[in-house]
């Protein structure tokens, strides 16, 4: 422990000085917004991709593309689009409407492919690219849907479990950022499917926590496929560690959206009456929360609860869509994470925690309040 007592005496003096000299408390900011835009005519988002200075949005318009670089705004289609999904490590982006499931290309905003028909029930089918190739999948009832590229061969079905008591309710699916891997939520449990296996058998494990006791809306990796984010329907969000299979659950609720950052270990998660705020997901503190956002509209209705979040590649700029309101606003540079990142090369995990707790102190607001 000697090695520490330096860095720490460091710390220390650099925490008090902060904390005497700056009466704001560091988990509460102010929203810096890089662009807002609102819809007319009581039109509505349903979800959003962020991609290459661009955000793609989906609602009863149709799907915008709010160029953030060149401050304009522009259609990709007039048709009312409910899901679209961005690959994880190619420019393509999926749309599925009731016209047709097609892909686009986000750099030219050219269609490079379409299914001649749209997925049944389209907007209670949410649907996913994998990381290995250009295969869509899209969940529905008791059954994954593969769409291949090649238009000469059928979509295939995978009949996965299915609980009849979730036939209404409105699912998210995620793919592994590496792994032929799917997650999808299965009744109070998530289930793990590769992709690879066509049977159940062979490639179909659960996640399961014993004390879930709501219907599990969504699942979402996060870039480095070692933890996953998990909403219930009674809106209380999960932390899952893939690597020692242990649950954190957060003792607040009201959450619909979340959004992972791959730089900085931050996670982002939007609550129904408009609060973000932002965690590092690895040791399980708080950072910041912006709750100056207002709604016209009830965000805790089923079909609120769809991807309304999304950071940029560098995870300088989040991407917020409520119900009307499209919100682009930068990541908070709050001091703790100035601080977390100056512990994180010094201490072990632990003292870490320790250290951040007493700045939550001397700021009046214990972690146990957040958490």
């Amino acid at each position: 422990m000697i090695k520490y007592i330096l860095p720490f005496a460091q710390c220390l003096t650099f925490i008090i000085v902060s904390s005497c000299f700056s009466m704001e408390n560091p988990l509460e900011k102010n929203k810096k917004t890089e662009y807002e835009y609102i819809l007319p005519n009581n039109q509505k988002f349903f979800s959003l991709a962020f991609c290459n200075q661009k955000v793609f949005t989906t609602g009863t318009n149709g799907i915008c593309i709010y160029d953030i670089k060149n401050d304009k705004i522009r259609k990709l289609t007039d048709q009312p689009t409910f899901h679209i999904a961005l690959h994880p490590n190619k420019q393509h982006l999926a749309i599925s409407n009731e016209k047709e499931l097609a892909i686009y290309n986000t750099q030219t905003e050219q269609k490079t492919w379409m299914h001649g028909s749209p997925i049944v029930a389209w907007k209670t089918t949410p649907i996913v690219f994998t990381a290995q190739n250009n295969t869509i999948y899209a969940y529905y009832k008791d059954k994954l849907i593969v769409y291949t590229q090649d238009n000469q061969l059928l979509p295939q079905k995978i009949h996965v479990p299915f609980h009849t008591r979730s036939s209404q309710i409105l699912y998210d699916i995620s793919c592994h950022p590496t792994k032929p891997e799917l997650l999808f939520p299965l009744y109070m449990q998530i289930a793990s499917l590769d992709v690879n296996c066509r049977s159940l058998n062979d490639g179909y494990a659960v996640i399961q926590k014993q004390d879930w006791t709501r219907l599990i809306y969504k699942a979402e990796y996060n870039q480095q496929g070692n933890y996953i984010g998990i909403i219930d329907s009674n809106k209380k969000f999960c932390l899952y560690n893939v690597t020692n299979h242990t649950f954190h659950s957060f003792s607040q609720s009201n959450y619909i959206s979340m959004a992972f950052d791959s730089y900085l270990d931050i996670l982002a998660l939007l609550t129904g009456d408009g609060t973000i705020e932002y965690w590092n997901y690895k040791i399980l503190i708080p950072i910041a929360a912006i709750r100056n956002y207002s709604n016209n509209y009830n965000m805790q209705k089923i079909f609120s609860r769809t991807k309304r979040l999304d950071f940029n590649e560098k995870g300088t700029l989040l991407a917020i869509a409520l119900t009307n309101k499209l919100f682009v606003i930068s990541t908070p540079s709050s001091n703790l994470i100035i601080i977390y990142i100056m512990l994180k090369l010094y201490f072990p995990k632990d003292l870490t925690i320790l250290i951040v707790e007493l700045i939550l102190h001397l700021q009046n607001l214990t972690l146990s309040e957040r958490i």
